[in-house]
């Protein structure tokens, strides 16, 4: 039997609560009616482990690219401001979170003097970041429950609309993909909807750590031409 007392089972106990009253509100018409979700399967991105992301400082690295009216784009680096506090900001925009991002929504501001905010993409595979979704429940192995893309309930953020692509499947060792983590998030707004100059709008997606495999060293390499030049030698 599970330890009651053990703090990932609450966690777990949690997001499955939370889980089933997102559910309840999506099937009576609330949460995700303004945001259409696409999957694209193609290029599966093969990791060594999923882990629970419990702060969005661990996200350092992530690639942030906003597009604005004006037809130019931005992009940053997030950063990790504190032990739960992460960040991307340029001139015109800023993207942060703090705490687990299961439960807490990410913040974008428009910087920018005069041009809206049409859309932004999130480039995890730097951050050693996954987007987790919804469904499947529980999918890829050690990812658990997941939360796909909803727009807060704040005046701003309810009104906006979105068409949002999660890319770059992620599976782990030798299993197969199962559909609900991604290494790719693009949100483009739509139906004439944009974030304003001088505006916020809040949204949440949950994300977990992915542990890259790693590259073959680069001095055992070289160690094992070195010895193979020394075998030969010794035979000549």
């Amino acid at each position: 039997m599970k330890d009651q007392s053990d703090p990932l089972h609450h966690r777990r106990l949690a997001k499955s609560l939370v889980v089933c009253s997102s559910l309840t509100a999506i099937f009576t018409g609330f949460a995700s009616a303004a945001v259409m979700k696409t999957n694209d399967l193609s290029d599966p991105h093969r990791v060594k482990q999923v882990l629970f992301q419990e702060d969005a400082s661990q996200m350092a690295g992530m690639q942030v690219t906003v597009s604005f009216s004006d037809t130019t784009t931005q992009t940053a680096t997030w950063e990790a401001l504190s032990l739960t506090l992460g960040a991307a900001s340029n001139t015109g925009f800023r993207l942060s979170d703090q705490g687990d991002t299961f439960f807490t929504p990410w913040t974008l501001v428009n910087l920018h003097e005069s041009a809206a905010i049409t859309g932004f993409s999130l480039d995890g595979l730097p951050g050693n970041t996954g987007f987790d979704r919804t469904l499947p429940s529980f999918g890829t192995q050690d990812s658990d429950r997941g939360k796909d893309f909803f727009f807060e309930s704040d005046p701003i953020s309810a009104a906006m609309m979105a068409d949002v692509d999660y890319s770059s499947p992620i599976y782990v060792g030798g299993n197969p993909v199962e559909g609900d983590l991604y290494h790719n998030l693009d949100v483009a707004f739509t139906m004439d909807t944009s974030l304003a100059p001088g505006t916020r709008l809040q949204f949440h997606q949950d994300t977990d750590i992915v542990l890259a495999i790693p590259e073959p060293s680069a001095g055992l390499g070289i160690g094992l031409l070195l010895s193979s030049a020394f075998f030969l030698r010794r035979r000549k």
